[in-house]
């Protein structure tokens, strides 16, 4: 089965397995002086190509991870540059669901530290050689995020909307009296 998986993982990513360069000496050359003719052509060849000798689960990494690099696209998506902003999106998208909830469970130190959390990175996602936009993306988005949380704290618990929103849950439940009565 696993002979199978690799078979058709390396079918799909174009790996050939290439016999044609793997000869039994002719008689009266000596074995090295057969595997030393294609020396020049070897690392090339070991990148893309595997042979009998070289078939080891090293090898087929070697083979996948060298076409997965020739394909820039591929290439990106496999890096860290790509899966760092993507798992760390988890953050800016659990700050955005958060406007839609209660003001009065935002915690204000941690959005405090989540705030220049993401400014730092955002810094950071900038600084680093080559500029990573998809991280600078993802803590500008967070930033955003947790700048509105911020803003919601102040407003419920130092700004007077608090007690604004339990004048008008006292105004509405007199007047629900007033209509049951």
């Amino acid at each position: 089965m696993y002979h199978l998986v690799v078979f058709f993982l390396c079918h799909y990513l174009n790996i050939k397995f290439n016999l044609a360069h793997v000869t039994r000496p002719t008689p009266g050359e000596s074995s090295t002086s057969a595997s030393s003719r294609y020396q020049p052509l070897l690392p090339r060849i070991q990148s893309r190509v595997i042979t009998p000798s070289n078939f080891t689960m090293a090898a087929v990494i070697k083979a996948i991870n060298a076409k997965i690099r020739s394909n820039s696209v591929l290439d990106y998506v496999c890096s860290t540059h790509f899966w760092g902003p993507v798992s760390n999106f988890g953050i800016p998208v659990a700050a955005v669901m958060d406007t839609q909830k209660d003001a009065e469970i935002i915690s204000g130190p941690m959005t405090g530290a989540l705030v220049v959390y993401a400014a730092t990175f955002m810094r950071y996602s900038l600084a680093i050689t080559p500029k990573n936009y998809l991280l600078f993306a993802c803590h500008l988005t967070n930033f955003g995020a947790q700048t509105t949380q911020g803003f919601r704290y102040l407003n419920y618990w130092k700004w007077g909307g608090r007690e604004k929103q339990l004048a008008e849950q006292a105004a509405k439940g007199g007047a629900a009296a007033e209509a049951g009565a």
